[in-house]
């Protein structure tokens, strides 16, 4: 509920939204996901629906390996982006810089 109070206090568009209470749950599941670094992500997915637009959220279980293995890659993300195109591999889909 932490993430619903900073939505509701930052945006209009939020609490509006959020006040019809309109959001149901479609076909949630598991999906399990082969990342090149980390290896197997075994993730809960859940789609919201809200007018046109469905919202899918993907999530670990807490304190799981999964969860370990996303919170490496969030640690990793910051020392990457550090990093220039010429120290990334040939396939690496992020825009070059220079």
């Amino acid at each position: 509920m932490e993430l619903v109070g900073e939505l509701a206090l930052s945006s209009q568009r939020f609490r509006t939204l959020w006040a019809r209470h309109d959001v149901r749950s479609l076909d949630g599941g598991t999906a399990t996901v082969h990342h090149p670094v980390v290896g197997e992500l075994r993730l809960h997915r859940d789609k919201l629906p809200i007018d046109d637009v469905i919202l899918v959220v993907y999530y670990p279980d807490k304190d799981s390996d999964s969860d370990e293995k996303l919170r490496l890659l969030a640690a990793l993300s910051h020392t990457e982006s550090a990093g220039t195109a010429h120290d990334r591999p040939a396939d690496d889909p992020r825009p070059k810089t220079p």
